[in-house]
């Protein structure tokens, strides 16, 4: 019955172990995922500004024929697009940023319950394993 029980918390251990182990991969591969998403959003944030730039040139040279209020207001359109964009990607980095950082939070305070758990576990086996050895030693036999 002791070594089947002995044999129990070997299994347990090496489930919590594995479990540990399989947690952080997930955390890698979510890592992963963040800065490819990152990297696409720069991108696609790069190529609107570029549409917007180009755009205002399109409108600057095009109504330079025209009367140069036309350009000034083309102008002032594009710089508040250019503002406007600038500030959508800066509040979607922050609420990235955010996001990140609870994933990063919950996971450690995984992390720390399974090692706690562990340390609990194996201090346990610990104190069982030495009172069997106490409890049966020759010693004590002869004794009683």
């Amino acid at each position: 019955m002791e070594v089947c029980c002995f044999s129990h918390d070997r299994d347990s251990a090496a489930a919590a172990a594995k479990k540990q182990q399989q947690q952080q991969q997930q955390q890698k591969r979510q890592h992963g995922w963040q800065q490819q998403q990152q990297r696409q959003q720069q991108q696609q944030q790069h190529g609107a500004a570029a549409a917007v730039a180009a755009a205002a040139v399109a409108a600057a040279s095009s109504s330079s024929a025209s009367a140069s209020s036309s350009s000034s207001a083309a102008a002032a359109a594009a710089a508040a697009a250019s503002t406007a964009a600038h500030h959508h990607q800066h509040q979607q980095q922050q609420q990235q940023q955010q996001h990140q950082q609870q994933q990063q939070q919950q996971q450690q305070q995984q992390q720390r319950g399974l090692q706690q758990i562990s340390s609990i576990f194996f201090l346990l086996v610990g104190m069982f394993s030495r009172r069997e050895v106490l409890l049966f030693s020759p010693q004590q036999q002869l004794q009683g």
